[in-house]
């Protein structure tokens, strides 16, 4: 039987060292991605649902009771059953006897929520506000659920959310009455979040700082899997009930039973919570797996720890150390308000003007950095247009994204091939996305893609507008639609990367929160623009050109990142925004 290590060891344990000794792809890391990879699968199958759920439904009006004679016979004229009203011939004249605004019932083409619960005409907005619900939902979870996994563990969150979403989508499916169908849908994207955010949090723990960024794409890459898995299902359920549908939906989500059984929690969480227990478990499991000694992972992982640790103390006390940097205990002091100036007097007398000098600005500098807060963002010009700036691009990218996306069964051609190919094209985006954003550069990339985007809707609204309606011009209006989609579904991704790099460090979560934020409302305001085509199809094309060539301004006057150290102050985002206006005046001045 193996001896039980020190906990002392493992308190000294770094957990990217762990993961390098044991092999930085081994059979265990591919068993738990396999593990995330089915997890990821059905998330579109709950956002998304209403693309095929509450699709567009032709309907009419059912003829009422009393429009039939007291033998039941028809009266002697002629009905005309409009969608949302009856019109009355008489069958002498051809004149209009009378003309009622409500119908006494529908009558439907297909099978839907829609049809179930008469969501059309005067209750036609209900229908989208479900969706709407469900991307509250997600804000909501993202914000108050998700965070419960810093201190009960990626894996208790995760799979306790997905125990409940499993008998939330079950319980749509047999819900009688739509407000509680809606509460569900609030309760879906509650538990999608508390669900998601831990495990992308937990996969990208579990591998060493050099592979974080292509883990991180991956998850990308299963978002577009998942549309493009949702699409077969939907399909050969098309004639079944819309229960029938959101019941296979909810059966991929039985996996979340399995995961109890095959999910580890995060290593790095156990490291930091110190479960000792759990933590000598998951490294003899893994380096049974990978055909590694666990007592060689071990002590590999502690020898290149203490290493490191060695190294970072070396460099603060080595010879070729500034002077002005070698002072920690002076600077803290002053910092965390240590008024016994008698603790630093000696310090001071060895040093020169010049180092008093640094050292106070230094402390300045710092004081100013542990000060800063929400108000900043708005006080300060600079940082109040780039963060109103990311508020609109990402509340822009966000509605234009989901809105193309719900949209995309009244395209023309089959509504499933449309949903298909619109999930496939996310997965070249996101390779040429990676390309461009270390290649290219962050803004130029994201500026390059926004434009793909509003230039490919403005072509599709032009020919809605100019054409003759035929197969052609439908068959390209389609085209041009799933272009706009591809090329805002990458500027979504690219913005998470983006975004973070403009803000300081003291104001990095924040600015990043509001820019999410802008995002959740557009995600929320996107199912009401299937209202606004039901007038003409091309015209919410036409609103998300004009948004996204306003943000394609607003990108224009952000700094560039690329090539960057991460801002640590205000002062550093605004020298970069003086440096790139100084650029632009030079470039204006030699092409004149």
């Amino acid at each position: 039987m193996a001896v039980s290590w020190d906990e002392k060891e493992l308190r000294r344990l770094d957990v990217d060292e762990v993961w390098r000794a044991l092999g930085r792809f081994g059979r265990y890391q591919l068993l738990q991605l396999l593990v995330f990879s089915f997890t990821n699968v059905p998330l579109a199958f709950h956002v998304l649902s209403v693309v095929f759920q509450g699709a567009s439904n032709p309907h009419t009006c059912r003829p009422p009771p009393e429009f039939l004679g007291e033998d039941g016979d028809a009266f002697n004229g002629t009905v005309t059953m409009e969608t949302c009203r009856i019109e009355l011939y008489d069958n002498v004249t051809g004149a209009i006897l009378s003309e009622t605004s409500s119908c006494d019932g529908y009558a439907y083409k297909n099978p839907s929520y829609i049809s179930f619960w008469d969501l059309v005409c005067d209750r036609a907005p209900l229908a989208q506000l479900s969706q709407t619900l469900v991307m509250a939902g997600m804000f909501v979870g993202a914000s108050c659920v998700a965070p419960f996994a810093d201190r009960y563990g990626r894996k208790t969150v995760h799979v306790g959310c997905h125990v409940l979403l499993l008998c939330v989508a079950i319980g749509m499916a047999f819900m009688p009455s739509y407000p509680g169908y809606m509460v569900l849908k609030f309760l879906a994207g509650m538990t999608i979040m508390g669900m998601c955010v831990p495990v992308i949090t937990h996969q990208l723990e579990m591998y060493p700082r050099e592979l974080r960024a292509a883990v991180g794409q991956f998850t990308s890459v299963l978002w577009a899997v998942s549309i493009m898995c949702m699409t077969p299902m939907a399909y050969f359920t098309r004639h079944y009930s819309w229960r029938t549908m959101q019941i296979v939906f909810a059966a991929f989500n039985v996996f979340s039973f399995l995961e109890i059984f095959l999910l580890d929690e995060s290593l790095r969480w156990l490291v930091a919570n110190q479960r000792f227990k759990d933590i000598e478990r998951i490294i003899r499991k893994a380096s049974r797996l990978n055909g590694r000694d666990p007592d060689f992972v071990l002590s590999a992982s502690l020898a290149k720890a203490d290493a490191k640790h060695a190294d970072g103390n070396d460099a603060m006390t080595g010879s070729d150390v500034q002077p002005v940097v070698d002072k920690p205990v002076a600077l803290i002091s002053v910092v965390d308000g240590d008024k016994d100036d008698h603790k630093c007097a000696e310090t001071d007398d060895l040093m020169n003007e010049k180092e008093k000098e640094a050292d106070k600005a230094l402390v300045k500098r710092v004081r100013e950095e542990r000060r800063e807060g929400l108000l900043d963002l708005l006080k300060d010009s600079d940082m109040r247009f780039i963060t109103l700036a990311n508020l609109y691009i990402w509340m822009t990218t966000s509605m234009t994204y989901y809105g193309i996306t719900l949209l995309s069964s009244s395209l023309f051609g089959s509504p499933y091939i449309n949903f298909f190919l619109g999930g496939f094209l996310e997965i070249p985006g996101t390779l040429l996305m990676m390309w461009g954003l270390y290649r290219i550069g962050r803004k130029k990339t994201i500026i390059i893609f926004i434009s793909v985007a509003w230039i490919s809707l403005l072509a599709a609204t032009l020919v809605a507008v100019l054409g003759d309606g035929g197969t052609a011009a439908s068959s390209a209006q389609t085209a041009l639609s799933l272009a706009g989609r591809f090329g805002i579904a990458t500027v979504f991704h690219a913005i998470w990367i983006y975004t973070p790099e403009l803000f300081p460090t003291n104001l990095r979560s924040i600015g990043v929160g509001l820019a999410s934020s802008g995002a959740r409302v557009g995600g929320m305001l996107s199912p009401f623009f299937k209202l606004l085509s039901d007038l003409a199809l091309w015209t919410p094309g036409a609103v998300f050109c004009g948004l996204c060539l306003l943000a394609t301004v607003l990108l224009v006057l952000l700094p560039e990142t690329t090539h960057r150290p991460l801002a640590t102050s205000i002062q550093d985002v605004k020298a970069w925004r003086r440096q790139d206006r100084k650029q632009n005046d030079e470039f204006v001045v030699k092409v004149n």
